[in-house]
């Protein structure tokens, strides 16, 4: 369907123009008709199949039982006095949004990376006072509402030869893999700053994790734990194995870009829309929800602890992976809660997520690594035939091994899902050799 949208366009530039004119106009035909397509048959697929819509069991009413206790996490950096104060308030909100006993509420933060050679006096000093700010802000908290529902936990650094920095120990997919092996009761992790009842830790079953501009809205942590909760949604593993193979261990649901933070300037105006490629913020592609049974997982939802961490269990080898989201969501089974709602600002410039060759401060905030056996440029894996397609990797054949060895590192560094797209036309122009945006330090 692409191809004919575009076939008309490309035609009549091959015949009328030289080389460099048909090559520009195959890259400004092929984007829009890749969007184009991708809208009209997500239109038709939600039009000819009945939507399917998750069981829930309704904890509105009674509220929830002991047996779901859940903590709703914000992993996050500690980066600035005035970002602590955002962090507490954004905390308290979601307590006052969802305030069931059941329920309690944490930052699990990290400094924010150093070289050796910037570890000063002053970087010690500037990190104790956000540590003091924010330990003052979670006790006067939890002295504000009865139960005690706000909890701190805080890693120390590690230095990483592979990234040449001291820093959280694998960012933000770290955090949450030390906070389920604390929770399960192994004291063998970096956190160094436990703040609150750490009593309760053991009799947490889920876990509902959001960035730090999401709105969790009432009684939106209610719904999303009897979603997760309810019989048919609970996962089911092959026997002697981590695959899931029916059920989920993460349940992710719609996103919504608030209607306050659409219109801060020309560029958020054109983006805040359904643009057809930017499926990450919107997450509204409940198609492969309704054809599969699995949705994509963006990092905002509800896991349980335990399958979530039995079906990732040595499938993630130390420093090769940092988008991690997608990954955990193919192999732990991700739903798409469609019905439920989380709302977020949307990412303005001054948050750097344009390509690299615009916005440089955060080129790495992007980058995929996988460690891949030799293939004609697939992955071969055994995973549902819908995830299969959704990894993408550049061509990577047995002649490109050195010698005597069975895998190599592929990496590439890409602005999400456009950049995927830029790439994959740069791989195209360069003979299909491994193409990628070179690192900043």
């Amino acid at each position: 369907m692409t191809l004919i949208i575009a076939l008309p366009f490309i035609s009549y530039a091959v015949r009328i123009g030289t080389g460099w004119q048909w090559l520009t106009a195959v890259f400004f035909t092929f984007i829009p008709a890749i969007s184009i397509t991708v809208t009209l048959v997500n239109w038709l697929v939600t039009h000819l199949i009945k939507p399917c819509t998750l069981p829930k069991l309704d904890f509105l009413q009674h509220g929830i039982p002991p047996e779901c206790r859940t903590m709703v996490v914000i992993p996050t950096l500690l980066t600035h006095p005035a970002e602590v104060d955002s962090l507490l308030k954004q905390l308290e909100l979601h307590y006052l949004r969802n305030p069931d006993p059941q329920l309690s509420f944490a930052l699990l933060t990290d400094f924010a990376d150093v070289a050796d050679t910037e570890t000063t006096d002053a970087t010690a000093v500037a990190d104790r006072q956000l540590l003091t700010q924010t330990q003052n802000g979670i006790e006067a908290l939890n002295k504000r509402y009865a139960g005690q529902p706000f909890y701190f936990f805080h890693r120390h650094r590690q230095w990483n030869p592979s990234e040449n920095t001291r820093m959280g120990w694998e960012r933000k997919r770290g955090k949450l893999h030390e906070f389920n092996q604390l929770l399960r009761g192994r004291d063998q992790t970096s956190f160094t700053v436990q703040i609150g009842n750490l009593d309760i830790l053991p009799h947490i079953q889920y876990i509902i994790t959001l960035d730090a501009d999401t709105i969790l809205p009432r009684d939106g942590a209610n719904r999303l734990i009897g979603a997760l909760a309810h019989p048919l949604n609970q996962p089911q593993f092959e026997p002697h194995t981590s695959k899931v193979i029916a059920g989920y261990t993460i349940l992710q649901p719609r996103t919504q870009i608030q209607s306050t933070s659409a219109n801060y300037f020309f560029f958020t105006r054109i983006f805040a829309g359904d643009t057809g490629l930017d499926l990450y913020t919107l997450a509204v592609s409940d198609v492969y929800q309704d054809l599969f049974g699995e949705g994509s997982c963006i990092g905002k939802g509800i896991y349980h602890v335990d399958a979530f961490e039995r079906s990732l269990a040595g499938r993630i080898p130390e420093n090769t992976l940092l988008s991690h989201d997608l990954f955990e969501g193919i192999y732990g089974r991700a739903g798409l809660v469609t019905d439920i709602v989380l709302y977020e600002e949307f990412i303005g410039l001054d948050d750097n997520w344009l390509p690299p060759i615009i916005f440089k401060r955060r080129p790495a905030a992007w980058s995929l690594t996988a460690r891949l056996p030799p293939t004609s440029g697939f992955i071969c894996c055994s995973l549902s035939p819908p995830t299969t397609w959704v990894i993408l990797a550049p061509d990577f054949s047995p002649a490109r091994l050195e010698l005597g060895q069975s895998s190599a590192i592929v990496r590439s560094y890409m602005a999400h899902h456009q950049g995927m797209i830029l790439l994959a036309l740069a791989n195209y122009l360069h003979d299909n050799r491994k193409c990628s945006v070179p690192q900043e330090t």
